[in-house]
């Protein structure tokens, strides 16, 4: 029986006060099916997970809706659940509310948000490439708001008794922008794609564990894993498949599926995306065109938005974004809570920060409770965990391990020998992230206190991006992401986080160990207990401290309709559509 969940798992909304819905029981009853074997296994794959040998030949996938908004904070907050067996125990914001009228085709949707699109290869996910990123390409299966697989690029797959391969058959005539249809080599080609260090995508380490990838027609693919991968349908909501034959400048060029094609772009000002009539959806996308804006100025942006220049803006200040809840004509979503992490992240070969004590000092220094209520306006929980408090990786008595004390980060400095004080620098991108340089402002103003001084190096986003990929710093204030998901894909998918190739240049045999084996492990009790542990090291070294969890809200024009987004915040565009 799920349990019911505590008061503290209840995640603000920015205050809109909605309520929670139970997630379903089909992904706890697929991973609960994984530890049967043989014929039982089958069976219960079978009846879980909507099945595992799902199949929808419908060409319309219309049950992916994720959490349309129809007026002011009438929203899906988010997160999904990550249980005993395999999402959690907790349960997921949702909403059920659905969109008035009949979709209106036509019309020009105009998103903005501080940032310019960097890139248009999926894989490279960072943010400021999200707003875009399902426009031009599709992946092979999406997950719903509650965490169960639906049929996107893949309209079924069948996952092996002993788990160790699944074989997916594709959608048969989707057409890429170029007009070529999609085949089985084009799956392989993007899996060779995202595996290759030289594309440098942060989910490297999501899609290791698939080891084997065949094609036995043109329209069936069989990946195969070493070990049972827990996270495996977390890899495939993922895997954006590119057409082989144009994907030749992906920092230029897209080269997709999706439902607009690429039709003008001015770095650092805009990229226009027109509708793709050969989209594989009847009848999708509604509209004509999108224009994303970059607005680098905050207030320029919110600006922009209510005097009706855009119609979809994306964080906007969370000050602001409270004053948007009662704008006529105005209306908000708060985004998804527990995705994205906030962090500050030290370079261990780095002095002082080779020292774990010097790294433990600056997690007791970090005022967690100052920056929640003053800066998140009580957004986020409290917590020195990466994981929401409804994802199996989180734990009540780990959660507040570092509660704020200066005595004791003044103490600890002293055991490592700088009990005169010491100059540290860091690097921060307030236009990518402005929460992070709030914490980091509040971060520096306690150091002070016991003898530290903090300088803060402020860079835009793609400077900060290139020191943060390549390891050139001392100190970084960083955003990450997949928080939400099995506790696997954040260690597979977070740079920061990763066991191996981290930019922190943190390495721990026992650490590594230790995901590997919760990453193949199909007992829930077994991997929570493997999740514990690294939690535990997580605590120890330091290496990077979580600080809470970054806001995403969306502030729109009443008339854009059937707003929605994917469960990593990225938005649907082939769904929205502009009321008259």
């Amino acid at each position: 029986m799920d349990r019911q969940l505590r008061p503290e798992e209840r995640i603000s909304r920015l205050g809109d006060g909605s309520a929670h819905s139970e997630p379903g029981l089909n992904r706890r009853r697929f991973m609960a099916g994984l530890v049967l074997s043989g014929a039982a296994a089958s069976a219960a794959l079978l009846a879980a997970c909507g099945n595992a040998n799902v199949s929808n030949n419908a060409t319309n996938t219309a049950s992916v809706r994720n959490t349309p908004v129809t007026g002011v904070s009438s929203t899906a907050n988010a997160a999904a659940s990550v249980g005993s067996t395999t999402r959690g125990t907790g349960s997921a914001p949702t909403s059920a509310q659905q969109p008035a009228g009949n979709p209106v085709k036509g019309g020009t949707l105009t998103i903005a948000e501080t940032t310019d699109v960097d890139s248009f290869d999926p894989f490279y996910q960072v943010e400021n490439n999200f707003t875009t990123m399902r426009g031009f390409t599709d992946t092979l299966v999406r997950y719903n708001e509650k965490l169960d697989p639906q049929p996107e690029l893949a309209e079924s797959w069948q996952l092996a008794p002993d788990a160790k391969s699944i074989t997916l058959k594709l959608r048969q005539g989707v057409k890429f922008h170029s007009g070529r249809e999609m085949t089985a080599d084009d799956v392989l080609f993007s899996l060779k794609h995202v595996q290759d260090k030289a594309t440098g995508s942060q989910l490297i380490d999501l899609f290791q564990p698939i080891t084997g990838a065949t094609a036995t027609d043109k329209n069936t693919v069989t990946f195969t894993f070493n070990q049972p991968y827990v996270a495996v349908f977390d890899a495939l909501d993922a895997f954006f498949v590119l057409d082989s034959t144009a994907a030749t400048d992906l920092k230029k060029q897209p080269a997709g599926s999706g439902p607009f094609i690429l039709a003008d772009r001015t770095p650092g000002d805009r990229v226009v995306l027109k509708r793709f009539d050969g989209y594989w959806k009847q009848g999708q996308p509604y509209l004509d065109q999108v224009i994303h804006r970059a607005i680098p100025d905050e207030a320029s942006l919110v600006a922009s938005l209510k005097a009706g220049e855009v119609d979809l803006v994306w964080k906007p200040p969370l000050q602001q974004f409270q004053q948007l809840k009662s704008q006529s004509g105005i209306k908000t979503d708060p985004g998804l809570i527990g995705v994205s992490g906030v962090d500050i992240a030290m370079n261990v070969t780095k002095k002082p920060f080779d020292d774990k004590r010097v790294r433990q000092a600056i997690n007791w220094a970090t005022d967690r409770a100052q920056w929640v209520k003053t800066i998140l306006y009580d957004a986020s929980p409290i917590s020195d965990l990466p994981f929401p408090p409804y994802s199996t990786g989180y734990f009540d008595d780990l959660a507040l391990q570092y509660t704020y004390n200066l005595d004791k980060a003044k103490q600890l400095l002293a055991d490592a020998g700088y009990s005169s004080g010491l100059k540290i620098a860091a690097i921060t991108s307030g236009q990518q992230w402005p929460t992070s340089v709030a914490l980091a402002q509040i971060l520096q103003a306690s150091l002070a206190q016991i003898g530290v001084q903090l300088t803060l190096q402020n860079l835009d986003p793609a400077a900060f991006y290139d020191r943060d990929h390549a390891s050139t710093f001392d100190m970084m204030f960083h955003v990450y992401g997949r928080a939400n998901k099995e506790p696997v894909t954040l260690f597979g998918g977070a740079i920061v986080w990763r066991p191996k190739n981290n930019v922190t240049l943190f390495s721990l045999p026992q650490y590594t160990d230790l995901i590997a084996r919760a990453n193949a492990e199909l007992d829930g009790a077994k991997r929570k207990d493997l999740y514990r542990q690294i939690d535990q090291i997580i605590l120890d070294d330091c290496w990077t401290i979580s600080a809470g969890f970054q806001p995403q809200p969306w502030a729109m024009r009443q008339r854009v309709q059937n707003f929605a987004f994917d469960r990593q915040g990225i938005p649907l565009l082939d769904q929205m559509w502009i009321g008259q």
